[in-house]
């Protein structure tokens, strides 16, 4: 009711949307109650894990069997093959033809000579001292004239590059050139011995660079009458590299005489 019809107004109502009235908080909460271990109580790392042990009678790993397959029991056996067993027909495969032959000299039939190169089958025969010694001293003699300077070094040249290698069927001459002889086309095998007939400074020079008062040569002649030589007794081994080229080759070792033209074969 209003005031100009006599009444008193009603009393303020306070409202509370959110929260707690004022003046008044949130009950207090109790935290939960603590238990203390027992003194003798053993910690959780003294804990040990449970052991189990088998069963009494129980079988160990060891005594176990690995599961057998096979049929089950009661089937029938397998079938069984009768009659001979399969035998291969016709007779057993021939080579036909002989069988294959090795090449050339067997290994370790080479002689004195060191071996170089042995993986490729080269055999090097080295210039034995006489030849050295006559190129040294050829070659000083012409530095000493100034003007066979070019002459001295051609002699140092063969000096230091003189040497005589076979490999296989082919027999190379090293120096200042490079001469080469072709066993494999030889049809006729033979060893002409030069006599040596000078005398003086020129002799000596000479028979000491062939060995000797002969120079040795190995001759050889093909199907079309072609005759090769090449100079052997100055290298170290020279009969040996003979009776190589005699095996190789497989031919008769034959007597060469010295001819007018050239090395003259018998017959």
């Amino acid at each position: 009711m209003s005031q100009e019809g006599g009444g008193k107004p009603p009393p303020p109502v306070q409202k509370t949307i959110f929260g707690y009235a004022p003046g008044k908080g949130p009950p207090a909460q109790t935290p939960p109650p603590q238990f203390a271990p027992p003194p003798d109580a053993p910690t959780q790392m003294d804990l040990e894990p449970p052991q189990f042990e088998p069963l009494p009678g129980a079988p160990t790993v060891l005594e176990m069997e690995p599961p057998q397959f096979g049929p089950p029991p009661g089937a029938p056996p397998p079938p069984q093959q009768f009659g001979p067993p399969q035998q291969q027909f016709g007779p057993p495969q021939q080579q036909f033809g002989p069988p294959p032959q090795q090449f050339g000299p067997p290994p370790g039939a080479y002689g004195a000579p060191h071996p170089q190169g042995m993986g490729a089958q080269v055999m090097t025969y080295p210039l034995h001292a006489g030849a050295r010694g006559a190129y040294m001293f050829v070659g000083v003699l012409l530095c000493i004239l100034i003007i066979g300077i070019p002459f001295a070094i051609w002699a140092f040249i063969a000096r230091s590059r003189g040497r005589m290698e076979v490999q296989g069927l082919e027999v190379r001459s090293y120096g200042f050139f490079t001469r080469r002889l072709d066993l494999s086309r030889a049809r006729r095998l033979g060893v002409l011995e030069v006599p040596i007939y000078a005398r003086g400074l020129g002799g000596a020079i000479a028979r000491r660079k062939v060995g000797g008062d002969r120079a040795v040569h190995l001759c050889t002649m093909d199907e079309q009458g072609r005759k090769a030589n090449i100079l052997v007794s100055m290298y170290q081994g020279f009969p040996d590299l003979i009776q190589l080229a005699q095996r190789m080759t497989g031919l008769p070792l034959e007597e060469v005489k010295v001819g007018a033209l050239g090395p003259k074969w018998p017959g």
